[in-house]
Protein backbone atom coordinates (compact mmCIF):
# COMPACT_ATOMS: atom_id res chain seq x y z
CA UNK A 1 0.00 0.00 0.00
CA UNK A 2 0.98 3.53 -0.46
CA UNK A 3 -0.25 6.56 1.01
CA UNK A 4 -3.14 8.63 -1.54
CA UNK A 5 -1.10 11.80 -0.04
CA UNK A 6 1.74 12.33 1.90
CA UNK A 7 2.49 14.61 4.47
CA UNK A 8 3.77 18.11 2.86
CA UNK A 9 1.92 17.20 -0.64
CA UNK A 10 -0.04 19.93 -2.39
CA UNK A 11 -3.68 19.91 -3.67
CA UNK A 12 -5.00 21.36 -6.55
CA UNK A 13 -8.68 22.10 -5.88
CA UNK A 14 -11.33 23.45 -8.36
CA UNK A 15 -14.42 24.79 -6.55
CA UNK A 16 -17.72 24.36 -7.86
CA UNK A 17 -21.93 24.42 -6.97
CA UNK A 18 -22.28 21.39 -8.42
CA UNK A 19 -19.03 19.90 -7.90
CA UNK A 20 -20.86 16.72 -5.65
CA UNK A 21 -23.68 16.03 -8.16
CA UNK A 22 -21.58 12.78 -9.68
CA UNK A 23 -19.73 12.31 -6.80
CA UNK A 24 -19.37 8.17 -7.08
CA UNK A 25 -17.82 5.31 -4.82
CA UNK A 26 -13.74 6.09 -4.15
CA UNK A 27 -13.98 9.78 -5.06
CA UNK A 28 -11.91 12.02 -3.24
CA UNK A 29 -13.45 15.08 -1.52
CA UNK A 30 -12.99 17.98 0.14
CA UNK A 31 -15.12 19.79 2.79
CA UNK A 32 -15.57 21.81 5.71
CA UNK A 33 -15.48 19.96 9.06
CA UNK A 34 -18.53 19.64 10.60
CA UNK A 35 -19.13 21.66 13.89
CA UNK A 36 -15.41 23.82 12.96
CA UNK A 37 -15.59 25.75 9.16
CA UNK A 38 -12.45 27.19 9.32
CA UNK A 39 -10.90 23.70 9.26
CA UNK A 40 -11.15 21.15 6.05
CA UNK A 41 -11.33 17.89 5.41
CA UNK A 42 -9.73 15.66 2.47
CA UNK A 43 -11.49 12.24 2.55
CA UNK A 44 -12.77 9.39 0.24
CA UNK A 45 -16.31 7.75 -0.76
CA UNK A 46 -17.36 5.30 0.72
CA UNK A 47 -21.20 4.79 0.10
CA UNK A 48 -23.35 7.80 -1.65
CA UNK A 49 -27.00 7.88 -0.42
CA UNK A 50 -28.99 4.88 -0.62
CA UNK A 51 -26.15 2.64 -0.36
CA UNK A 52 -26.21 0.10 2.40
CA UNK A 53 -22.51 -0.28 3.76
CA UNK A 54 -20.60 -2.34 6.45
CA UNK A 55 -17.08 -2.57 7.57
CA UNK A 56 -16.23 -5.92 9.21
CA UNK A 57 -12.72 -7.75 10.26
CA UNK A 58 -11.01 -5.20 7.70
CA UNK A 59 -13.55 -5.76 4.75
CA UNK A 60 -15.81 -3.48 3.60
CA UNK A 61 -19.45 -4.65 2.00
CA UNK A 62 -21.56 -1.90 -0.09
CA UNK A 63 -24.79 -3.52 -1.03
CA UNK A 64 -24.04 -6.71 0.16
CA UNK A 65 -21.05 -6.95 -2.09
CA UNK A 66 -17.22 -7.04 -1.20
CA UNK A 67 -14.51 -4.19 -2.35
CA UNK A 68 -11.48 -4.63 -2.18
CA UNK A 69 -9.79 -1.04 -1.38
CA UNK A 70 -6.42 -1.39 -3.29
CA UNK A 71 -5.58 2.11 -1.55
CA UNK A 72 -5.11 0.91 2.12
CA UNK A 73 -4.23 -1.80 3.84
CA UNK A 74 -6.80 -4.05 5.54
CA UNK A 75 -5.06 -4.29 8.90
CA UNK A 76 -5.27 -1.06 8.76
CA UNK A 77 -8.75 -0.79 10.11
CA UNK A 78 -9.10 0.54 13.77
CA UNK A 79 -10.73 -2.14 15.86
CA UNK A 80 -12.83 0.64 18.16
CA UNK A 81 -16.67 -0.02 18.30
CA UNK A 82 -17.56 3.25 16.11
CA UNK A 83 -20.97 4.05 16.38
CA UNK A 84 -21.10 4.33 12.16
CA UNK A 85 -19.28 1.27 11.45
CA UNK A 86 -22.46 0.54 9.35
CA UNK A 87 -25.75 1.63 8.02
CA UNK A 88 -27.71 2.98 5.20
CA UNK A 89 -26.30 6.42 3.78
CA UNK A 90 -29.54 8.83 4.02
CA UNK A 91 -31.01 10.83 1.06
CA UNK A 92 -28.36 14.01 -0.36
CA UNK A 93 -25.80 12.24 1.74
CA UNK A 94 -22.14 10.13 1.55
CA UNK A 95 -20.11 8.40 4.17
CA UNK A 96 -16.70 9.28 3.74
CA UNK A 97 -13.45 7.71 5.45
CA UNK A 98 -9.63 8.64 5.60
CA UNK A 99 -7.40 6.18 3.89
CA UNK A 100 -5.15 6.21 7.03
CA UNK A 101 -8.08 4.22 8.31
CA UNK A 102 -6.73 4.04 12.03
CA UNK A 103 -5.91 7.29 12.00
CA UNK A 104 -8.50 8.98 10.52
CA UNK A 105 -11.48 11.48 11.91
CA UNK A 106 -14.36 10.51 9.34
CA UNK A 107 -17.50 9.67 9.10
CA UNK A 108 -17.24 6.93 11.80
CA UNK A 109 -17.10 10.07 13.96
CA UNK A 110 -18.71 12.60 12.90
CA UNK A 111 -21.77 10.71 10.47
CA UNK A 112 -22.56 11.64 7.14
CA UNK A 113 -22.00 15.05 5.12
CA UNK A 114 -24.44 16.66 2.62
CA UNK A 115 -23.71 16.06 -0.52
CA UNK A 116 -25.42 18.79 -2.24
Amino acid sequence: MNPTLDSGDRVIVLKSQNSLVNIQYKDIVIFKVPNDSNQQFVKRVIAVEKQEYILKEGVLKIDGVNHCEEYIDCLDYSLENYSQFSGVVPLNKVYLLGDNRSESNDSRQFGYICST
